[in-house]
C-alpha cells in the first residue's frame, strides 16, 4: 500500500472468487496474486481464470524466494502471469511502479500482437513478437535478430524475401503500436508517453507518426483513435508483400 501511494489504490481480496467479483464489476490496472505453498493449486488456477476470462488485466506474482521454487514460478507463468515482484526487493515504490508499467506494456503486446498474428507471414512472426514484447525500449537489429536466432545480414535477407520492410522500420512500427495504445488514455501527452517508452522526446515520438503514418499528434487523437490509425496502416503495410518472393525458400 505504501508503494502505491498516490499512484494507485490496492483493494484487498481474501478469495479467487472476490478477485474475479472485484474484476467483473470495477476492474482493475492489474491483478496482485500472492505465492504461498499451501495455496499455489488455488493461485495458479485463480492466474488462469483471470487469463481467460479478463486477458487485458496483468497479472503480477508477488513472492518470496526462501518459500517459492523456479518450479513454482515456471507454474505460475504458463497461467498467464505477466510480472513477478521479489518480496524485500521490487515491493518499493519505483520499483513496484516499473513493474506495473511493464506488466501493462506486456499486456498491450499481447494485444497488438493477437490483432496482427492473421496478417503475419510465418517467417516474421516470431520476430514480431518479440520486437511487440520488447517495444518498450530501443532495440538494436543486431538484438533483434539474435533474439530469432539470425545474424543481423540474414534478418535483412529474409524480410526482403518475405517482401517485408528492413527491420528497422519493424522496430519502428512496433514501438509506434505501443505508443499509440498508450495515446489512448488522453490524459496521457506526448511528453508522457514518450518519457514511459525511453523516446528523446515527444517532439521525437509525434515526428515518428507523422514519418510513418502521415498525420500529426492532434490529428492521431481524433477520429478511432491513434492505436486503430497504427494499426490500419502497419496491417495494409504488412499485406503488401509480394506473394511469390514469400514462397520463395
Amino acid at each position: 500500500m505504501g508503494a502505491l501511494k498516490d499512484t494507485g489504490t490496492l483493494v484487498p481480496c481474501t478469495t479467487p472468487a472476490e478477485v474475479l467479483e472485484t474484476l467483473a464489476h470495477g476492474g482493475a490496472a492489474a491483478v496482485i496474486v500472492t505465492a504461498y505453498a499451501s495455496t499455489q493449486r488455488e493461485g495458479v488456477a485463480l492466474c488462469g481464470g483471470i487469463r481467460l476470462r479478463f486477458p487485458t488485466v496483468p497479472v503480477l506474482l508477488y513472492y518470496d524466494p526462501t518459500v517459492t521454487t523456479p518450479r513454482d514460478l515456471m507454474e505460475y507463468f504458463e497461467a498467464g502471469v505477466t510480472e513477478v515482484i521479489q518480496h524485500e526487493v521490487d515491493d518499493v515504490r519505483r520499483a513496484l511502479g516499473a513493474v506495473l508499467a511493464a506488466a501493462g506494456h506486456k499486456m498491450a503486446a499481447r494485444r497488438i500482437h493477437e490483432f496482427l498474428r492473421p496478417h503475419l507471414l510465418e517467417g516474421a512472426e516470431p520476430l514480431l513478437r518479440y520486437l511487440l514484447d520488447h517495444a518498450d525500449t530501443p532495440l538494436s537489429i543486431t538484438d533483434a535478430a539474435a533474439a530469432v536466432g539470425l545474424k543481423r545480414r540474414t534478418l535483412y535477407r529474409r524480410l526482403a524475401r518475405l517482401g517485408y520492410p528492413p527491420p528497422e522500420t519493424l522496430i519502428g512500427w512496433c514501438r509506434l503500436l505501443l505508443a499509440a495504445h498508450l495515446l489512448e488514455d488522453q490524459g496521457r501527452s506526448y511528453d508522457d508517453v514518450a518519457y514511459a517508452l525511453d523516446f528523446p522526446s515527444g517532439q521525437a515520438l509525434r515526428s515518428l507518426l507523422k514519418r510513418y503514418v502521415g498525420v500529426n499528434g492532434t490529428e492521431a487523437r481524433a477520429g478511432d483513435g491513434p492505436l486503430a490509425l497504427v494499426l490500419q496502416h502497419v496491417t495494409r503495410e504488412l499485406t503488401r508483400q509480394n506473394p511469390p518472393s514469400a514462397a520463395s525458400p
